[in-house]
C-alpha cells in the first residue's frame, strides 16, 4: 500500500486563514469543539473534524499514517471538515491550498515520499494548481547563444538615485539566479525546493543569506524566476547581473608626473599623515601584481572570489593593479610613484575575471569578505546599469559596519545611474581633467557625490611597470586614497563623517554649490584633513 510502512517528512509552513468547510448535521447536535477522528482504510484516509486545531488534526494524521511532522511555525488555525477515502495528498489539499511532493530513493533502494506544505500568506501567492511547480521545473525554452546575454527588464528605476526613469539593458547570466530563502526554513526544505526546480547551489554567501543557483541547460530563466518569486519560501530572487570594467584604453600622453596629486593638494595633506599600515583599503577588482616593487610591501592577504582561492589573487587583466597603485603605491622608496595614502595597505579581492567581467554574486561575496576581514575603505571601480537587490544588500551590510564605500560613476557620458556607484551610501565619483574640466566621457547625475582627477593618472602596471590611465575608475581610486588618509588621521571617524568631510571640503566646480556634473566638487585632500566633520 502507498502509505503503509513508509515515512515522509512534512514541514508545515502555514500563515493563512484556512477555509473552514462546514459539515451539515441536519437537526442533530453538533459535535464537541475540537472533535477529531482520523482512520486509515486500505491506504485511504477518513477525517471528521469539528472546529479542531490544525496542529491537532495533523498530529492525528501523522499517527495514523506513520508520518513525521515538523512544524516550521505556529499553526493558529482551526478546521471543520468531514471527508472519506482520500489519499494523503488529496486530504492535505483540503486543508492546505498548495504543497510540494517529492519521492526520494534511499541508500537501500527504498522509496519514501516527502511532503512540503506551502502557505498562501498574501495575495501575491499564486492560485495556480499544485503541479505548476513541476511544470516549471521540467519546462524548457530556447536559450540564446553564449554565456551572457542582454535583458532590458533587469535594469530598474526602483532605486534610481538620479531621478531618471530611463535605463539601459543590463547583462546577466542566463542560467543563474540569486535567491534568498525565508530565514526560518530548514536546510532540507531549501534543498528540496531547489531540487524540484532542477537548480543546484553554486555557492552561498552566509552574510547575506544569498544562494547563487545554477539552472539546467535550456531553462526558461523568466519562468523559473517567477516560480521562485511566487513561492512563500522566497524573500528575494533575481538574475545574476554582470558588472564590467569601463571601456577605456590606458593613456600614453605624458603630463607632468602625478599632476593629480598637486591638484588635490595631496602633498600638503602628507604633512598631516601619509596613512598607516593599520588602515586597509579593499580593492574589489581583477587582482594585483603582488611582485610589483611599488606594491610588494603594501599588500595584505585578500581572496580570489572568481576562482575561490585564498591568498593574494593574481591580476590577469591589469586594472586592479592600477587601482592599488593610485591608492597605496609605496612612497619615499626612490622608485616609481607615490600612492595617495602610501603608508596604508590594500586588500586585493578578485571579483572580475581576465576579461574585466564579474557578477553581482561575486561582487556581493567580495564586498562581504572585505568587510568581514578588516577593510575600512572599499574601492569599486566597475559598474552595471542593472540594479541588483542582492548587491545593494551587500553594500548596506558593509556600510552598517562602518566601511567607507567608493565607486566610479561610469564612462559613458550619461546621467543614467550605474551600480554600485548609485546605491545609497556609496560615494559616486566622476572624473575631471587638469583644468578642472569634466572629462568628456565621465558620467554625471544627481547621484554623483564628488569629482576627482581621472585623466592621464600615473599608476602601477602588471609586470612591474607603470602607465597613465584615464577614467572614473582612476578618479574613484584617488578618492579612496583620501578616505584612507582621513581614517588614518582619526580612526574614530565613522564612515558617515568621512563621507561628509570628503564632500564639504571639496573645491566647488561648475555651477555654484552642488550640481549634477561635479557633485559637491573636486576632492581636496588637505582641506579634508584640516576640516572638522
Amino acid at each position: 500500500m502507498l502509505l503503509s510502512r513508509r515515512t515522509a517528512v512534512i514541514f508545515v509552513v502555514l500563515s493563512i486563514l484556512l477555509t473552514q468547510l462546514a459539515l451539515a448535521h441536519g437537526g442533530s447536535k453538533s459535535p464537541a469543539v475540537g472533535t477529531i477522528k482520523v482512520s486509515l482504510d486500505n491506504g485511504m484516509l477518513n477525517l471528521d473534524a469539528y472546529n479542531a486545531s490544525l496542529h491537532d488534526v495533523l498530529a492525528e494524521i501523522a499517527e495514523r499514517s506513520q508520518i513525521e511532522i515538523k512544524y516550521g511555525e505556529a499553526l493558529p488555525y482551526r478546521v471543520t471538515l468531514s471527508t472519506r477515502n482520500l489519499h494523503l495528498e488529496d486530504l492535505l489539499r483540503k486543508i492546505c491550498p498548495s504543497f510540494m511532493l517529492i519521492d526520494e530513493v534511499g541508500d537501500n533502494g527504498a522509496i519514501s515520499r516527502r511532503l512540503y506544505l506551502f502557505s498562501r500568506a498574501s495575495q501575491q501567492a499564486t492560485n495556480t494548481p499544485n503541479n505548476v511547480i513541476r511544470a516549471a521545473a521540467a519546462g524548457g525554452s530556447t536559450r540564446e547563444g553564449g554565456r551572457d546575454r542582454v535583458i532590458s527588464t533587469v535594469a530598474s528605476s526602483q532605486d534610481d538615485s538620479s531621478g531618471s526613469s530611463k535605463h539601459r539593458p543590463a547583462e546577466y547570466r542566463p542560467d543563474e539566479l540569486l535567491v534568498r530563502f525565508r530565514p526560518d526554513l530548514e536546510p532540507e526544505q531549501i534543498e528540496a525546493f531547489n531540487a524540484l526546480n532542477g537548480a543546484t547551489v553554486i555557492k552561498k554567501v552566509p552574510a547575506l543569506s544569498m544562494y547563487q543557483l545554477k539552472l539546467p541547460d535550456g531553462s526558461d530563466l523568466t519562468a523559473v524566476q517567477k516560480t521562485y518569486q511566487d513561492s512563500p519560501f522566497i524573500e528575494k530572487v533575481e538574475p545574476n547581473i554582470l558588472l564590467r570594467l569601463p571601456q577605456v584604453t590606458p593613456d600614453d600622453k605624458y603630463f607632468e608626473d602625478q599632476w593629480a596629486l598637486q591638484k588635490m593638494m595631496v602633498p600638503e595633506a602628507w604633512t598631516i599623515t601619509t596613512g598607516s599600515p593599520s588602515i586597509v583599503v579593499g580593492v574589489l577588482d581583477t587582482g594585483i601584481d603582488a611582485k610589483h616593487p611599488d606594491l610588494i610591501h603594501r599588500i595584505v592577504d585578500g581572496y580570489d572570489i572568481v576562482n575561490q582561492q585564498a591568498g593574494i589573487p593574481e591580476d590577469d587583466q591589469g586594472h586592479g593593479t592600477q587601482m592599488a597603485g593610485i591608492i597605496a603605491s609605496e612612497g619615499q622608496n626612490g622608485i616609481g610613484m607615490s600612492g595617495v595614502s602610501f603608508n596604508c595597505m590594500v586588500m586585493p579581492v578578485k571579483v572580475l575575471d581576465g576579461n574585466g567581467t564579474g557578477t553581482a554574486a561575486d561582487v556581493a561575496e567580495g564586498l562581504t569578505y572585505a568587510t568581514d576581514h578588516g577593510a575600512q575603505v572599499v574601492n569599486m571601480s566597475f559598474g552595471s546599469y542593472g540594479h541588483s537587490e542582492m548587491l545593494n544588500d551587500a553594500v548596506q551590510y558593509a556600510y552598517q559596519r562602518n566601511v567607507i564605500l567608493v565607486a566610479g560613476a561610469g564612462n559613458d557620458n550619461t546621467d543614467l545611474p550605474a551600480y554600485p556607484a548609485a546605491y545609497p551610501n556609496v560615494l559616486a565619483v566622476t572624473a575631471t581633467g587638469p583644468q578642472d574640466e569634466k572629462w568628456p566621457a565621465a558620467n554625471f547625475g544627481s547621484h554623483v557625490a564628488v569629482a576627482a582627477p581621472g585623466v592621464s593618472i600615473l599608476t602601477t602596471a602588471v609586470n612591474g611597470g607603470y602607465l597613465y590611465g584615464t577614467g572614473t575608475s582612476h578618479a574613484a581610486a584617488m578618492v579612496s586614497g583620501v578616505a584612507a588618509l582621513l581614517k588614518a588621521k582619526n580612526t574614530q571617524y565613522t564612515n558617515v563623517q568621512i563621507d561628509k568631510l570628503l564632500q564639504t571640503s571639496a573645491d566647488d566646480l561648475g555651477a555654484k554649490g552642488r550640481d549634477s556634473t561635479f557633485g559637491a566638487g573636486r576632492a581636496n585632500a588637505y582641506r579634508a584633513l584640516t576640516s572638522s566633520p
